[in-house]
């Protein structure tokens, strides 16, 4: 088998997204109704898309993080 093919990430960019934002969340310690940066800075920090950038968010606010 070629070393080229190794199998993939099963963690989606959304995924990723979700839990670095859950991380921030918790260490920074932010308190109910704290603001999140904008969506803009957040996917410049996070180098993603916007869209997968409101995915994250999405599944965050279903999980009732935010």
């Amino acid at each position: 088998m070629s070393s080229l093919l190794r199998p993939v990430s099963r963690d989606t960019l959304t995924n990723q997204a979700t839990e670095t934002i859950k991380r921030f969340i918790l260490e920074e310690n932010m308190e109910p109704g704290t603001k999140l940066p904008s969506e803009r800075e957040l996917s410049e920090m996070l180098a993603v898309s916007r869209n997968i950038l409101r995915e994250a968010l999405s599944a965050l606010s279903a999980e009732g993080i935010i």
